[in-house]
């Protein structure tokens, strides 16, 4: 997908922040997960450095837009721990919770005005060609 294509960057409402750079600056958003899911085989080749490489530069294109909170990969599934606590008895269990045939790789949380615009967002991020991009709001805080 060409640089730009889907998310139109420039009809969002900006000021210069600090640093120079402009900012969205939006009156009504929500925050999104957007979960990324890659296959074991997919994770390891060459071609994921390059994916690497796209997915950092897509990331500071999202931060320097405004979109982008928080981003992170996660370590291989062969170093996830699965907890559970039932009836005050503790298990633990190496591995992920569920054998699936994609895995939980990264987590990004993004701003954006609505759902769709989240999707957007989503659909031009890299490992979305080899994979898939769970998009899911985040819950609002109960009030105390």
């Amino acid at each position: 997908m060409p640089r730009g294509a889907g998310v139109d960057f420039g009809r969002c409402p900006a000021t210069i922040s600090r640093d120079g750079r402009e900012k969205v600056v939006a009156e009504e958003t929500m925050q999104y997960a957007c979960l990324v899911y890659q296959e074991e085989e997919t994770t390891g080749t060459m071609g994921a450095c390059h994916r690497a490489g796209e997915a950092l530069e897509y990331r500071e294109e999202l931060r320097q837009y405004g979109y982008l909170l928080a981003s992170t990969a996660l370590q291989p599934v062969q170093s996830a721990v699965t907890v559970r606590v039932r009836h005050s008895e503790v298990s633990i269990a190496g591995g992920p919770f569920a054998v699936t045939k994609e895995h939980l790789t990264g987590v990004c949380l993004i701003e954006a005005r609505d759902l769709n615009e989240a999707i957007r967002v989503a659909a031009r991020m890299p490992e979305a060609r080899t994979g898939s991009i769970e998009v899911r709001p985040l819950a609002e805080e109960c009030e105390r």
